[in-house]
C-alpha cells in the first residue's frame, strides 16, 4: 500500500443555519442556496491534482460539498462520521445573542477558551476523535491526493493531529472560511502545510 502524497482538507460550504447565525455542531441543516453555489465553483476551480479518493462527513453540509468534487474526479464520496463538526451540546440550534440572554457566563467560558455549552463534547473528546480520522485519511491506498470536506472546528483539530501541534495552540487556527481549502504535503518528515484556509483560484495557483 502507497499512502497518500496530498491531502486537501476542505470546509463545508454555507449552510442555512450559517446564514442565521445558528451554532450546528452536530446538527444536520442542509447548505443554504449560497452554499450550494460556493459548493459548486469550488469543485470548478479544484487543483488539477491526482485524487483517489473523496471523504466527506456524514452530515449534509459536508456530504452535498464534496458531491461535485468527487463528480470532477469520477470518484463517490465515502463516509467517515469521525470528519463531523464537535458537539455543542445544548447551544445548537441557538444564535449567540440567543446564548447570551440564557446564561451570559457560558459565553464568557467560551471566549476564554473554555467550552462553554453542556452537554456535546469537550475540546480534547473532539481532537482524539479527530486524530482518529486523520490517522484513517493518511493510511488511505493511493499514491496520490485526498480530499476530505469536514467542518471549522474538525479541519481544525485535524491540522493539529497531522502536523503534531500542542492542542492548546487550538485558537491560532481560526476564521476558516466556508470552502475554504488546506492543503497538506506528506514528505520525509511526515506531513507539512502547504497552503491554510485558501479562498483564492487554486487553479491558478
Amino acid at each position: 500500500m502507497t499512502p497518500p502524497s496530498d491531502l486537501y482538507l476542505v470546509r463545508h460550504g454555507q449552510s442555512t443555519w450559517n446564514a442565521a447565525g445558528r451554532w450546528q455542531g452536530q446538527a444536520d441543516p442542509p447548505l443554504s442556496e449560497h452554499g450550494e453555489e460556493q459548493a459548486r465553483q469550488l469543485a470548478e476551480r479544484f487543483p488539477d491534482a491526482p485524487v483517489t479518493h473523496v471523504v466527506a462527513s456524514d452530515l449534509r453540509r459536508a456530504h452535498a460539498t464534496a458531491l461535485p468534487i468527487a463528480a470532477r474526479f469520477g470518484l463517490e464520496v465515502a463516509i467517515d462520521p469521525d470528519l463531523r463538526e464537535i458537539d455543542v451540546g445544548t447551544w445548537s440550534g441557538k444564535t449567540r445573542d440567543e446564548i447570551r440572554a440564557e446564561d451570559a457566563p457560558s459565553l464568557e467560558r467560551y471566549f476564554q477558551g473554555q467550552v462553554g455549552w453542556t452537554g456535546g463534547e469537550t475540546y480534547e473528546d473532539h481532537e482524539l476523535r479527530s486524530a482518529r480520522a486523520a490517522a484513517t485519511l493518511g493510511d488511505l491506498d493511493g499514491d496520490g491526493a485526498v480530499v476530505a470536506v469536514t467542518h471549522g472546528g474538525t479541519l481544525r483539530a485535524l491540522v493539529l493531529a497531522l502536523l503534531e501541534i500542542d492542542p492548546s495552540s487550538r485558537w491560532r487556527f481560526t476564521g476558516i472560511g466556508h470552502t475554504s481549502v488546506t492543503h497538506l504535503v506528506r514528505g520525509a518528515y511526515g506531513w507539512r502545510l502547504a497552503s491554510f484556509n485558501s479562498v483564492l483560484d487554486l487553479r491558478q495557483a
